[in-house]
């Protein structure tokens, strides 16, 4: 993946620009004939916007959270229902104003850094979705949804039939058109990057003349294929190992998904790279685990952990190793220090996992017919529960 991901300069990936920048302003000194605005250098000015930006979000955050959503034609009539429904936050959002960059920021990562050809197609897409095609499929009643709340991720039953599963219009179109989307990814890569993607397996870095930062990081000594190759056979090994002997799932599912990873890394990896956009495919892998493991939740959670974990733990050290290309830092370096942090991170999560259960009374509930725990994917536990095609809107 790092012929395809890392080295070619078309792969930015954006989301390292400010990082960079960052590093750059705290530790270069400043050019003599840097444009300089009302005086201030750039690290005064990085503080001032700091602090700036830690004041303001006392506002959102704490005084009025309000602004995270203010929709300010709402409080026309609070108590007028279609106006609600149309204007408010938890409905279509009509005329809704945000002021906390986080919540700005949720969908996007970071608008800034989103190419403005992406987000045009992000905003077609919203408008023809959210505010024309769901606005008629729940006022005309469609599959009854006019009696479940517009916005909502919950899962809904009707009185004395809890076999059935209802979801709302917005979670329904959502999760059919991200499945739609998807399908179209796949034709899109091989239509429009596939001769890219068969010419970078056959590059390496001291081949890309044309490419300043491939020419600097030929002069390290590169990291071996099979290094990559032992570390991640000694890690599906070990992954075996848990899933058998902890009685998770049969290990030889975790071929799929790592299949799966694979090939979702490639068609993700290069609309992250070039848009800083990350499609998350835990909406697929949840169905995936859902079908293959009928009525066993526990295997269909951890084909969900391991399928969504390759693919984002990828994801973050290719951008890593993007973070050293632009840096000019060993690449022999950079996976070591990956590597050590990984396992440090493993260790101290497991511990204090470990501890939390044992230390605090009702955490996780254990009964012979059924468990829970705070955080997990509930909709991987319902679609493995399935096995009469209870989820109607579906």
């Amino acid at each position: 993946m790092r012929r395809i991901l890392v080295w070619p300069s078309e792969m930015i990936w954006p989301a390292n620009l400010p990082y960079i920048a960052l590093l750059r302003t705290m530790h270069e000194p400043e050019k003599p004939l840097t444009p300089k605005w009302l005086n201030l250098s750039r690290k005064k000015f990085f503080v001032i916007i700091c602090l700036g930006s830690m004041v303001y979000y006392w506002l959102p955050g704490y005084i009025m959270p309000v602004l995270t959503a203010f929709s300010w034609m709402c409080m026309i009539n609070p108590r007028h229902v279609l106006l609600s429904q149309v204007t408010g936050n938890g409905g279509f959002g009509f005329g809704v104003f945000q002021f906390d960059w986080l919540t700005i920021r949720s969908s996007l990562d970071s608008p800034i850094l989103c190419p403005r050809w992406a987000q045009l197609n992000i905003l077609v897409g919203f408008i023809l979705t959210c505010w024309l095609f769901i606005p008629i499929l729940y006022f005309t009643n469609t599959w009854n949804w006019k009696s479940f709340p517009i916005s909502n991720g919950g899962f809904f039953s009707p009185p004395g039939n809890p076999t059935d599963i209802y979801l709302s219009v917005t979670f329904v179109i959502g999760y059919n058109l991200f499945l739609a989307s998807f399908a179209a990814l796949v034709t899109h890569t091989i239509l429009y990057h596939g001769k890219y993607i068969v010419k970078q397996f056959s590059m390496s870095l001291k081949k890309r003349q044309n490419d300043v930062h491939c020419q600097l990081m030929a002069r390290y000594s590169d990291v071996p294929e099979w290094v990559y190759l032992v570390i991640f056979l000694c890690a599906f090994i070990i992954g075996c190992v848990t899933c058998h002997f902890s009685h998770l799932m049969p290990w030889y599912y975790l071929f799929l998904t790592v299949s799966i990873s694979f090939i979702c890394l490639l068609l993700t990896g290069i609309v992250a790279a070039k848009t800083n956009i990350e499609i998350d495919i835990v909406t697929i892998v949840v169905l995936l685990g859902g079908v293959i493991f009928k009525l066993k939740p526990l295997a269909s959670l951890t084909f969900v952990t391991f399928a969504w974990s390759t693919q984002k733990q990828a994801f973050i050290l290719i951008s890593y190793l993007k973070f050293g290309h632009y840096m000019k830092i060993s690449p022999k370096v950079m996976l070591t220090t990956q590597l050590i942090i990984t396992i440090l991170a493993a260790i101290i999560k497991y511990g204090i996992t470990e501890h939390l259960l044992k230390t605090i009374e009702g955490l996780c509930t254990f009964t012979n017919r059924d468990w829970s725990c705070p955080h997990m994917n509930q909709l991987a536990i319902v679609f493995a529960s399935n096995d009469t095609g209870m989820l109607k809107s579906l």
